[in-house]
């Protein structure tokens, strides 16, 4: 019974011991994304190209558009 209360306490000093890491860890990545976040640049607005408008088709265009619809 005693060695089972020992391994216990092991174990718990040992799950003690791995979450202060964990939580040494997890402040070390919040200082990181804070450190990335001021230094990632804003986004520049760009300017996009106007939108081409479809070429008007000849009345020849539109015949043979028609003709490769159909079956």
């Amino acid at each position: 019974m005693k060695e089972l209360q020992r391994d216990l306490q092991s174990v718990l000093k040992s799950l003690r011991a791995l979450t202060q890491k964990t939580e040494k860890m997890i402040k070390r990545l919040e200082k990181l994304d804070k450190a990335q976040a001021a230094k990632k640049p804003k986004a520049k607005a760009t300017k996009k190209a106007p939108a081409k408008k479809p070429a008007k088709l000849s009345a020849s265009g539109t015949v043979l558009a028609i003709i490769k619809r159909s079956r």
